[in-house]
């Protein structure tokens, strides 16, 4: 039997960078004082984030990917129908939570322990 390939880099550890920096240059763009620019940024950033978790969720359940993906068209929808800054925003914010939620089910946001552990990893 063949010994399995197995990448040389660990390529999560590098999403999980990408996440995180994502994340940070979401913060970034919520101080741009300029409302318009902020807005789009942020919504570029969401739709990066996205990107960066589609594969992992359609590893895990193909069908479930599909309505994950089918949400998150519906919040870039609501984005763009919206008719004041604030609809704007209140869309991005609920779309960027849905996204770390999302991170976290593919399993690359934190980690948690119960206490039984003994953590001699």
């Amino acid at each position: 039997m063949a010994e399995e390939e197995k990448s040389k880099y660990n390529e999560a550890s590098f999403q999980i960078f990408r996440l995180h920096e994502l994340h940070l240059k979401i913060e970034d763009a919520l101080s741009n004082p300029n409302i318009t620019n902020k807005m789009n940024k942020y919504n570029f950033l969401c739709d990066s984030l996205w990107r960066e978790l589609s594969a992992d969720v359609y590893k895990q359940s193909p069908k479930k990917a599909k309505k994950k993906e089918l949400k998150n068209a519906l919040y870039i929808k609501k984005f763009y129908v919206a008719k004041t800054d604030s609809e704007r925003y209140k869309v991005l914010n609920e779309r960027h939570i849905f996204l770390k939620r999302l991170q976290e089910e593919v399993g690359k946001g934190g980690v948690y322990s119960d206490g039984r552990e003994d953590n001699f990893d």
